[in-house]
């Protein structure tokens, strides 16, 4: 024998039940006539052998064959005072709002910056209800006698995740530049997709929320690297101006950095793939003029000694400042031609002058290159 009942309800005291069996053990003896007591936000299912007989709405209902024509078929003739055997599941319908999902591993997002993609992760909120009352009963009879949030949750983050893994994949013209500002058009795509697997067990996703899609921190500066070697690449002057600023933050900072320097040099170069490049870029920092492929110190064909080697090869070299003019009267000593004050070599013969500074005889004084007489004292230069 069952338990017999009479009048049926269920009260959802916690506000975390889905589903409430009645009686929670065992089958209950209803009798025809009896009082069925649905309150709002509420729907009985009668379940009899695992199979749903009918679902109740909000309100009282006395039970007859009438209203549950089922049980005249089932019990092959019913009388209003012999009692029939079935189970009553009450659902709640109430909105579960602010559930949040997220991602215990990362998901291999496609991006051009990387052939094997890259892991981000994601978290986010959703809404869900029970939408058809026999389904979802259908989904957990005979398992238990109460259903919280608590028990479906992590199912159907699961299935949250899942789908959005396919949607990263699938979403055409979505990058790791651009999911920034697409996650609403994520947010879309997911729920379209979780409500096939939600009507399954009877559920309604009712709001979906993309709160954050991020690479971690040191993915982020990959691709950092990554985009300036983009830039480098179609850019061979920007390439040669951050190999500059390299070189010159590491003299200013002589006390360390070397490691830092270099690290940065080699970040730019494989933009440019500037094995080659990068001893030429160098040698222009250091040594101004000069041509690819010369040592410092070696002369180019044609080239005299104070001859810039771009001259010596037919090139203009870039304008520079003009030497302040010197006092004339100076000449070579080898050539005996006159030069300008102050050069270190002959143009006429390519002489190195030595540059020896002179004091006035009388009073001591440094003498002007080239002048004969002291400026101080008058006496003649020897």
């Amino acid at each position: 024998m069952g338990l017999r009942m009479e009048v049926i309800k269920w009260l959802n005291e916690s506000g975390d039940i889905l589903f409430q069996r009645v009686p929670e053990t065992g089958p209950a003896d209803i009798k025809l006539g009896a009082q069925l007591i649905v309150h709002e936000g509420q729907s009985a299912v009668f379940v009899r052998d695992g199979k749903a007989l009918d679902t109740f709405g909000p309100g009282r209902h006395t039970l007859t064959t009438a209203n549950i024509p089922i049980l005249g078929k089932l019990l092959k003739l019913v009388y209003d005072d012999h009692p029939f055997q079935a189970i009553v599941y009450y659902c709640s319908h109430q909105t579960f709002n602010d559930l949040r999902w997220g991602t215990k591993q990362p998901i291999m997002f496609k991006s051009e910056h990387s052939k094997w993609g890259i892991p981000i992760r994601g978290f986010g909120k959703f809404a869900m209800r029970i939408k058809d009352a026999q389904s979802f009963v259908g989904a957990y009879v005979g398992t238990t006698a109460t259903v919280t949030i608590k028990d479906v949750e992590q199912s159907l983050k699961d299935r949250i995740v899942m789908r959005l893994n396919d949607t990263l994949g699938e979403l055409p013209n979505l990058d790791i530049t651009n999911l920034g500002g697409s996650y609403e058009e994520v947010a879309n795509e997911v729920k379209t997709r979780t409500q096939a697997d939600f009507d399954r067990m009877g559920l309604e996703i009712v709001d979906f929320v993309v709160g954050a899609l991020n690479p971690d921190e040191k993915t982020m500066e990959q691709i950092s690297r990554a985009r300036e070697q983009d830039i480098v690449m179609s850019n061979p002057v920007y390439a040669q101006n951050r190999m500059i600023d390299v070189m010159q933050s590491a003299a200013e900072n002589e006390g360390g950095g070397a490691g830092q320097m270099m690290g940065n040099m080699m970040g730019i170069g494989m933009g440019l793939n500037m094995g080659a490049q990068m001893p030429h870029m160098m040698n222009q920092a250091m040594y101004p003029g000069q041509m690819p492929g010369q040592m410092p110190g070696q002369m180019m064909p044609g080239q005299h000694p104070g001859m810039n080697p771009q001259m010596a090869q037919g090139q203009v070299p870039p304008a520079a400042a003009a030497p302040a003019a010197a006092p004339a009267g100076v000449e070579c000593p080898n050539c005996n031609v006159g030069i300008n004050a102050g050069s270190k070599f002959c143009g006429n013969c390519g002489h190195k002058i030595e540059v020896q500074e002179a004091h006035c005889t009388g009073c001591g004084v440094k003498m002007v290159a080239g002048a004969k007489f002291c400026g101080e004292c008058g006496t003649r230069a020897t």
